[in-house]
């Protein structure tokens, strides 16, 4: 956008039979292309566009990042209390193993009844060991996000996770969509070809351009700026035949431009598609959470009368850990249903982007005009 100024300097020596001699060319030139046409001022736009995309892929990215260290925090506390609730179960496990050996001695059980039950305590005893590494792959992935030593790295995470019970299902608008940092840097993506388009057709026009030049082409050091020249001149420059180059360039940017926009209508529909998504989930997993927790209090009842009935010697051990094993399963389910339901609304925060930097106000006020 601004004119160009250059300089130059030519020192040359002559030697011949006749005579030696030294001259020296100095030039400065200046030139201006005139913007008619707007080219110039549309790729200037296109490079600004360019640089609201960056800033926003940047933003998309904080985004992702930040949704996948929450997934990861939330996962370790998950873990950790499913572990909880699995020791317990081995433990129940291993006293009803415990109960039908004897029972065996006495002939009051079968070997079928007690080699299930001890598979079934094997099974858990497995599983607990696949937890535990699971719970290391949620601590090495937690150091990643945080760019720390895998190995130097102390992962205390949350023991537990936080409470679902008050959370409701939002309203989102439109608004909220747009605001998406990925859908902004498409939406740039797409002004910066549209831009890019334009320059494209009017470089097919005439070209108006002012140049000024001052200098001296063959002056000796004794008489060095002594005689100088200066020239200012214009010039229009309209192309003739280029074998269509500049014809194939404007119709390859228009191109572009429609892709931009087909891109940019798709994101916009799997954006929206995603926060759908996020909402269904949402009040499913409210649903499933709520009726897990009648289970749960269901369970927990059933508990309390067999522990009562076996107190007061009307009911079998055996069924009381019985249900004391279904109690734990229940509460192993409800703590997947609060999981489920976390990321759930981390999913609707993420495609959203509600929670993270806003896009940037100034590009807020050019999307309005």
């Amino acid at each position: 956008m601004y004119p160009s100024l250059d300089a130059g300097v030519d020192i040359k020596h002559s030697n011949s039979y006749y005579e030696n001699s030294n001259t020296v060319s100095a030039s400065l030139r200046a030139g201006y292309e005139i913007d008619i046409w707007g080219r110039l001022d549309d790729l200037r736009e296109a490079s600004i566009y360019d640089e609201y995309r960056s800033r926003f892929d940047r933003q998309a990215m904080t985004v992702a990042i930040t949704a996948m260290m929450v997934n990861e925090w939330y996962g370790l506390g998950y873990t950790r209390s499913y572990i909880r609730y699995l020791e317990r179960k081995i433990a129940l496990a291993k006293k009803e193993v415990e109960l039908l050996r004897q029972r065996y001695r006495t002939r009051q059980a079968g070997i079928v009844d007690l080699l299930s039950q001890e598979s079934a305590l094997k099974q858990m005893e497995s599983e607990l060991e696949s937890l535990e590494l699971q719970e290391h792959g949620h601590c090495s992935a937690i150091a990643l996000l945080l760019g720390e030593n895998v190995e130097k790295f102390s992962c205390e995470g949350p023991e537990i996770l936080p409470d679902v019970d008050g959370l409701s299902t939002p309203v989102i608008e439109s608004r909220h969509i747009l605001a998406r940092p990925d859908i902004a840097a498409a939406l740039a993506t797409l002004k910066a070809q549209d831009r890019r388009a334009a320059a494209a057709v009017s470089a097919q026009y005439p070209r108006f351009s002012l140049s000024a030049s001052a200098g001296e082409s063959d002056m000796r050091f004794s008489d060095i700026f002594e005689n100088w020249y200066t020239s200012i001149s214009a010039s229009l420059v309209a192309p003739l035949f280029d074998g269509g180059s500049r014809d194939a360039d404007a119709r390859m940017a228009l191109e572009r431009r429609n892709e931009s926009l087909l891109i940019l209508k798709k994101l916009f529909t799997d954006a929206s598609v995603e926060v759908s998504d996020a909402l269904k989930a949402i009040e499913t997993g409210r649903r499933n959470y709520k009726t897990l927790h009648k289970q749960l209090s269901i369970d927990e009842k059933r508990v309390a009368g067999y522990r009562s009935g076996y107190l007061h010697g009307t009911e079998d051990f055996k069924r009381y850990l019985d249900a004391k094993m279904t109690l734990i399963s229940t509460q192993q389910k409800v703590l997947r249903a609060k999981l489920d339901l976390i990321n759930a609304y981390v999913a609707l925060q993420r495609s959203t982007a509600s929670g993270w930097e806003p896009v940037d106000r100034v590009w807020s006020a050019e999307r309005r005009e």
